[in-house]
């Protein structure tokens, strides 16, 4: 980087201001996916860092890294402040629990910002994501105008943050191409006048022109792509990226059916207030089955039950109220088709929480889980009654699912048998009849260990395949009979879902033990329709009981055992037997290779040809950066042979500047070398020292030859000059390293016996004195 061009207080605030409006005006977009100006206060900060940060680095003079870690620590100093303030002490001073959220959300913020619901509040760091971006914009843009010879290009790091704000906007950004078209007319403006200031011209004109020739271009653009692209739409990423269902930290919400009666049997988990007679309280919806469990899909992000957007505030007269108490999860209790939700909560005001509502399934999910003391407020509407869809009524395909890819053929065959015999041929009539049949041929177990029939949990193909396996003697619970009607619905190509949610019928208060599971299909003009697949509790099979008077068989002698010969090795197969030798050969190479790799990368990263380059680097600052303008101007040239012994061309180190360039005029013809030794040589033995910008303007000429003379070499010559050991005067360092140690020990040693000298030389002379004294008394 270099600082030529002298920076009056008046232009520096003139462009920090400019460049602060119009980075601003370039993250706009923004403002359509956060809530509140939070953001605002969080980009401005950043800004205020980047521009701030690069100027002091200018005037202090340093280089990449050192301006890097002063822009590193203001991040962590004030960032806590910006960003995360509701972890702040005081919303400012920085705390732990502050750090860790700003250093962890340069990865998750952005992860977030694009997977949370718009409009994003101040929670899960999404508010890094302005932090940074007018951060690193702001430090881009300040670098090209104040520390470069290329100010005019300072409009890229504006560009890039309005295609970054852009991108990580919404959909529903208005006039995006006004906005970008009144920045790009700005930035000539601005660039233009800034290197044409000290020329009298007339500027109304000018921008005149310059307005009128972007607007013509923008407007022929806009006219050729809308006549190329047809309807296209304006595309984001937030479009293009799977919600995050892990912030809601849940596995299958079904494969914790039987842990409830079992653990919270008993267990107040919530109340309802104000719940009507008939509905059904539901907890989460699973549409998506992959054979081992029921969850959430990720199929269809606009009508699948993964649909989560943020809930709207209760507004509605029709509301329940719930009470928290030992419930916990992620899935908010609801009834009906829940709308709107309000939360009252009771504990950790600090912790974050955020509620989400899916439009298609009607279920609310709190992220960070509900917790004790919480009061919801639901909006809900009334949904279809158990099985009340019209008998010819034909389910909704439109509906996106995916069939199980796994098939039961005893589970087929037993439902086409049920449909068979109830003579059922619309989608209503074989949803009904597959639920009658379920629900009056099979039997009831919550697989407790005092029932007389113990089953075991879950709802994978393995456990439906065993409910089916004996038609006579299906036993379960809600979790498995609704769990095989899905499967078979949607095997049968119908839109099927397993809600879990708890009997309405034992409210207000529910305990563990009111769990329950059903299925619904949708339906043609109805709905979402419930059906209960699962037999009555008191419906149970009959004890098979042993013959209490078995027929007395009579005593039989049995044979002795003869021990048997053993077995010989002879005709056994070796270990091993199967594989063939190549496969084997194969795996151990494989597995040498990989333990070859890892050592490659080991020794890599412990390579001491690291020093080398560091070395190298350090050797060339010291030389650019020397006070003496004399050795300034001297180590330019040394750098130029440093870099000529690192490309494999062997310098003595008794030739003079005129000479050695001679020698690599023939290697490096581009690079001109020998005007760089005879300027060198009339600064350094001429009566009058360079000025430091000749020295300056001496060592942009070597840098310029330094890049010609790496294109001169061979291209398997040049990335391994950065690691050559060959312009390290080894011995000199050494001898250096010596002579020092030994100028060192002679100047302590010398020291100190000069100080023994002189005490000595006191005491003689104390002595002498006090004679002289003895011999005047006499």
């Amino acid at each position: 980087m270099t600082e030529k061009e002298p920076l009056g207080p008046r232009l520096v605030l003139t462009d920090a201001a400019l460049l602060a409006a119009l980075s601003l005006a370039a993250m706009s977009p923004l403002a359509d996916a956060f809530d509140g100006l939070r953001w605002v206060v969080a980009a401005f900060g950043g800004i205020v860092i980047g521009l701030a940060g690069t100027l002091l680095a200018r005037r202090l003079r340093w280089g990449a890294v050192l301006t890097a870690l002063l822009l590193a620590v203001a991040y962590c100093l004030v960032g806590p402040a910006l960003a995360a303030p509701d972890r702040a002490l005081g919303g400012i001073i920085p705390t732990a629990r502050a750090e860790r959220d700003l250093l962890t959300g340069t990865v998750d913020g952005w992860r977030n910002a694009l997977t949370l619901p718009v409009p994003l509040t101040d929670s899960f760091q999404v508010l890094v994501v302005p932090l940074v971006v007018g951060l690193l914009g702001a430090t881009l843009a300040a670098t090209f105008l104040w520390r470069s010879r290329w100010p005019s290009v300072a409009g890229l790091g504006v560009v890039a943050m309005f295609a970054v704000a852009a991108t990580f906007g919404t959909r529903g950004t208005e006039l995006p191409v006004v906005r970008g078209l009144a920045l790009t007319i700005v930035l000539l403006v601005w660039i233009r006048w800034r290197a044409l200031r000290s020329v009298r011209t007339s500027w109304p004109r000018r921008i005149l022109l310059t307005t009128s020739v972007v607007a013509v271009a923008a407007i022929a653009g806009w006219g050729v792509n809308a006549a190329t692209a047809g309807d296209a739409t304006r595309e984001v990423l937030r479009d293009h990226v799977d919600p995050p269902l892990e912030q809601l930290d849940f596995k299958s919400p079904l494969s914790k059916y039987r842990s409830y009666y079992l653990t919270q049997d008993d267990k107040d988990l919530f109340r309802i207030d104000g719940l009507p007679d008939g509905a059904r309280v539901r907890l989460a919806t699973m549409d998506e089955f992959d054979g081992i469990v029921w969850n959430v899909s990720t199929l269809d992000r606009s009508s699948g039950s993964s649909a989560f957007d943020r809930a709207a505030p209760a507004q509605s007269s029709t509301t329940v109220t719930i009470t928290i108490d030992d419930y916990a999860g992620p899935w908010v209790p609801t009834i009906g088709g829940a709308s709107g939700v309000s939360l009252t909560s009771n504990g950790d005001p600090d912790a974050a929480r955020q509620l989400l509502r899916n439009d298609s399934t009607g279920a609310i999910a709190q992220i960070g889980g509900v917790a004790a003391g919480d009061v919801y407020t639901v909006d809900w509407s009334p949904t279809p009654a158990a099985g009340s869809a019209p008998s010819d009524a034909a389910a909704d395909r439109s509906v996106a699912f995916d069939r199980p890819a796994r098939q039961l053929p005893q589970l087929d065959k037993l439902a086409q048998t049920w449909i068979a015999q109830a003579g059922a041929s619309s989608d209503a009539e074989i949803a009904a009849a597959v639920a009658q049949g379920f629900s009056t041929k099979g039997f009831y177990s919550d697989g407790r260990r005092d029932e007389a029939f113990a089953t075991a949990s879950g709802h994978g193909a393995k456990r439906l395949a065993d409910l089916v396996a004996d038609p006579s003697r299906m036993i379960g619970n809600d979790e498995q009979y609704a769990s095989a009607m899905a499967f078979e619905l949607q095997s049968l190509g119908m839109p099927a879902r397993v809600v879990l949610g708890l009997e309405a019928d034992k409210g207000p208060d529910f305990v563990g033990g009111d769990i329950a599971a059903w299925v619904e299909v949708r339906f043609v003009g109805t709905g979402w329709v419930a059906f209960d697949p699962t037999p009555p509790e008191d419906q149970q099979p009959a004890v098979l009981q042993e013959d209490p008077n078995p027929v007395p068989q009579p005593n039989v002698v049995q044979p002795p055992i003869l021990p048997k010969e053993p077995a010989t090795a002879e005709g056994a197969a070796p270990e091993g037997a199967g594989k063939s030798l190549s496969g084997q050969a194969w795996e151990l190479l494989l597995k040498i290779l990989g333990y070859v790799i890892v050592a490659g990368k080991i020794l890599l990263l412990l390579s001491p040809l690291w020093a080398l380059a560091l070395i190298k680097r350090i050797r060339r600052l010291r030389r650019r950066r020397d006070p003496d303008l004399l050795v300034r101007m001297s180590g330019g040239w040394r750098e130029v042979a440093d870099r000529a012994r690192d490309l494999g061309t062997t310098l003595p180190r008794s030739q003079t500047r005129v000479e050695s360039s001679m020698v690599l005029a023939g290697r490096y013809p581009r690079a001109d070398l020998p005007p760089l030794a005879t300027v060198a040589d009339r600064h350094v033995f001429g009566p009058v020292d360079p000025s430091a910008d000749e020295v300056d303007a001496y060592w942009a000429d070597v840098r310029t030859a330094l890049k010609r003379m790496r294109k001169d070499a061979p291209w398997w010559r040049r990335p391994l000059a950065w690691l050559s050991p060959a312009s390290i005067p080894w011995r000199s360092v050494g001898r250096s390293s010596v002579a020092r140690a030994r100028t060192a020990g002679i100047r302590v040693a010398s020291s100190r016996l000069g100080r023994r000298v002189a005490g000595a030389g006191a005491t003689a002379r104390s002595a002498v004195t006090s004679a002289a004294r003895r011999k005047g008394r006499r």
